[in-house]
């Protein structure tokens, strides 16, 4: 059993994040939750992965007991978050995971500065998106930010959370987004949308996407851009795969950490 988590904070140019740690070992895990979330949303994992690994899980700025200021929901600028804490909290070269949002930002990361992390883990992440999937999420950007953000979010949570998954998950989902605040609700949703392409032809570190049941990454295009990047899906899964099989995922990243 993994020790209690142990949460801290700093302040970066005006804007205080919040962090939980636990664990020791190398190679330390710096875990990046996803749009809406905060740092417990990994938990079921990081319990898991914090037998073996020093694991550091923030709040991203704009959730959780972080800052949400006015400004500043762009994948560039969590990414340029990431970098300082693992300079601050001295990981050395660590393993980013992240899961959805959390996922995008660590390829920026790796694309911006490949010499901070060590491995990349993206646990079913928005990156190089197939139409078909980037239509869909449009069309909920304007939802969340019309008159009826809660129904919106309901239905956003239904489709994120299959029936199998539980009902509880898809509340406790649709919850987090009716409790965020609108100013960082609506441009977090939009950076799920952000161009990733060039990010993944940039990336060079080891890399791994853990895919949901439905995958959000075009294939093709993510191969030829990424010819690197291993792929692997756990099977009957929705999009919280590190909840619903957190022993089966975390198999998958003892696998590749032990390979790097």
């Amino acid at each position: 059993m993994s020790a209690a988590s142990e949460p801290g904070s700093a302040t970066r140019e005006g804007v205080r994040l919040h962090w939980h740690e636990r664990g020791t070992g190398e190679p330390s895990i710096l875990a990046l939750h996803g749009w809406c979330l905060d740092h417990s949303s990994l938990e079921p994992l990081l319990e898991r992965l914090s037998a073996r690994h020093r694991v550091v899980a923030p709040d991203l700025r704009g959730f959780g007991a972080s800052d949400a200021p006015p400004t500043g929901y762009r994948l560039g600028t969590w990414a340029d978050d990431a970098a300082w804490l693992i300079e601050r909290l001295e990981l050395g070269r660590p393993v980013v995971l992240g899961h959805s949002l959390g996922g995008a930002i660590g390829l920026a990361l790796a694309a911006c500065e490949p010499a901070a992390l060590r491995g990349l883990i993206l646990l079913d992440a928005p990156i190089v998106l197939r139409e078909r999937t980037r239509a869909y999420l449009a069309g909920y950007a304007a939802e969340l930010g019309g008159a009826d953000p809660g129904t919106a979010a309901a239905r956003f949570a239904a489709g994120c959370v299959p029936p199998r998954d539980g009902a509880a998950l898809r509340e406790r989902f649709t919850a987090a987004i009716r409790a965020c605040p609108a100013h960082v609700r609506g441009p977090a949703f939009r950076a799920l949308l952000s161009d990733t392409d060039a990010l993944a032809a940039r990336c060079r570190v080891p890399a791994l996407l853990i895919d949901s049941a439905t995958p959000m990454a075009d294939d093709a295009r993510l191969r030829a851009l990424c010819p690197g990047l291993e792929r692997v899906a756990i099977e009957g899964a929705g999009h919280f795969l590190q909840e619903v099989a957190p022993d089966e995922v975390a198999r998958h990243v003892d696998r590749f950490v032990a390979g790097l």
